[in-house]
């Protein structure tokens, strides 16, 4: 029975000494926390430059790379697309004005109706046809 007051005993003197140095510790943490942690005005002045620096970087955020210009492509196909228009519609008037005319020509007492389509002359074109009957 004496052993186990022994071992009580030392294991009553362990768990003090655990408890002291436990003790110790805490309050060593404690007073460093309290050397090391800044005061709110500190914490305050701290997180208003960060805020001021987080806005300047965000601000002069700049673009590495170009637009790219890719209204070029369409705007000379709508180029050309007008130039064959406007070519087209100057050749069809041109075209509408050479429309065959109808024309009446008397050879030899006859009234012949004649359409010349590339600004002819009917009567000579008539004329030319008598000789080559003849």
């Amino acid at each position: 029975m004496d052993t186990n007051n022994e071992n009580k005993t030392m294991n009553t003197k362990r768990n003090d000494d655990f408890q002291t140095a436990w003790e110790r510790r805490k309050q060593n943490w404690q007073q460093q926390a309290e050397m090391t942690l800044p005061d709110d005005a500190t914490l305050l002045r701290l997180a208003e430059t960060a805020r001021q620096q987080a806005q300047q970087q965000t601000a002069v955020v700049v673009p590495l790379t170009r637009p790219r210009k890719r209204w070029i492509p369409y705007a000379a196909a709508a180029c050309i697309a007008v130039g064959v228009t406007v070519i087209g519609l100057t050749r069809q008037s041109q075209a509408d004005n050479v429309l065959p005319v109808a024309e009446e020509v008397t050879v030899g007492g006859q009234t012949i109706h004649f359409l010349c389509n590339k600004g002819c002359s009917a009567q000579d074109v008539m004329l030319s046809a008598n000789e080559v009957i003849k």
